[in-house]
């Protein structure tokens, strides 16, 4: 009897000792649910021993951090949320502003969007080039007026040669005492040339819809409105 009774205390000292470790474990996973997984060891200690548990730093996740460009952080910043169409807008909104003000640094662009042609549109790549084909002109022009400029100073430069050679030679006759009136400052050598005509600085371009562009060019620059 006195057997029995022993191993009935064993069996319940066991069973106390086995449901004391089975809390223990319970609270340490509570715990762990309660704090996070990022919790430290010494956290889930205290909080195993009835401890204030002090939370783990939240992580946040990279998932939800993900940003693609500025403009999404922007407005994630303004407080739009994802995969609304509030925000959707803020993004193309951001960025075409962005891309207005890429553009601003290009005259060229900027006319043909003041005519109302919008990037990447036939009517807008018809602007651009005839803006190209003015400044294509503007440079023809101002080579042909170089060269024009070129030719008439050898023109004079010749007949600067011919008066400079008869002025000579009178001279020589003269000091050989011989008069024979070949030298007369008078005396035209050759019809002086006309100098050459600037080019036209402005010019009219026809756009798309019957509109008209004037481009104006100023030395080696050439701009259109």
């Amino acid at each position: 009897m006195r057997n029995t009774a022993h191993k009935l205390s064993l069996v319940s000292t066991f069973i106390v000792v086995l449901f004391a470790g089975s809390a223990s474990a319970l609270s340490r996973i509570e715990c762990l649910e309660s704090i996070g997984k990022n919790a430290t060891r010494e956290q889930l200690d205290a909080c195993v021993k009835n401890a204030s548990p002090t939370p783990a730093p939240s992580v946040p996740s990279k998932a939800n951090n993900i940003v693609a460009n500025p403009e999404e952080a922007t407005c994630l910043d303004l407080g739009f949320k994802r995969k609304t169409e509030a925000y959707g807008n803020c993004v193309l909104e951001l960025q075409g502003r962005k891309e207005s003000a890429s553009t601003t640094s290009d005259p060229d662009d900027a006319t043909c969007r003041k005519y109302g042609f919008k990037p990447k549109s036939n009517e807008y790549a018809q602007c651009r080039l005839q803006i190209d084909q003015a400044k294509q002109d503007a440079q023809r022009q101002q080579a042909q007026f170089m060269q024009q400029q070129r030719q008439y100073q050898a023109q004079l430069d010749e007949q600067q040669r011919q008066r400079s050679v008869a002025a000579g030679m009178a001279l020589f006759q003269l000091g050989n005492g011989i008069s024979s009136g070949a030298y007369n400052a008078n005396n035209s050598y050759g019809t002086r040339p006309t100098p050459p005509s600037p080019p036209n600085p402005s010019s009219t371009y026809f756009l798309p819809g019957g509109r008209t562009m004037n481009c104006t060019t100023t030395g080696t620059v050439t701009n259109c409105f």
